[in-house]
């Protein structure tokens, strides 16, 4: 693309760069639109930096996990009751 750039208009230049972002060349691009979005969300109060470590996101995770298992066996044992 640099040898383009000496040799083309920039009207063609805009035309291979989309062209280039087209053919998968714009993950750079897409990374700073998910970084943006994700300051964004930040500033509005939609995702919550709880300040946890690791291991401790990791228990309260784990937790969570675990409750939703049991709900799932309850439910399984009495659908299985029914028939």
């Amino acid at each position: 693309i640099l040898l383009l750039q000496s040799e083309h208009k920039t009207g063609e230049l805009l035309y291979i760069r989309k062209l280039w972002t087209l053919i998968g060349g714009n993950q750079r691009e897409l990374a700073r639109q998910k970084n943006m979005k994700k300051a964004q969300e930040t500033l509005k109060g939609k995702r919550k930096e709880d300040s946890l470590s690791a291991s401790q996101r990791k228990q309260r995770d784990s937790e969570i996990m675990q409750q939703k298992q049991k709900a799932a066996n309850e439910r399984k044992s009495l659908q299985s009751g029914d028939k």
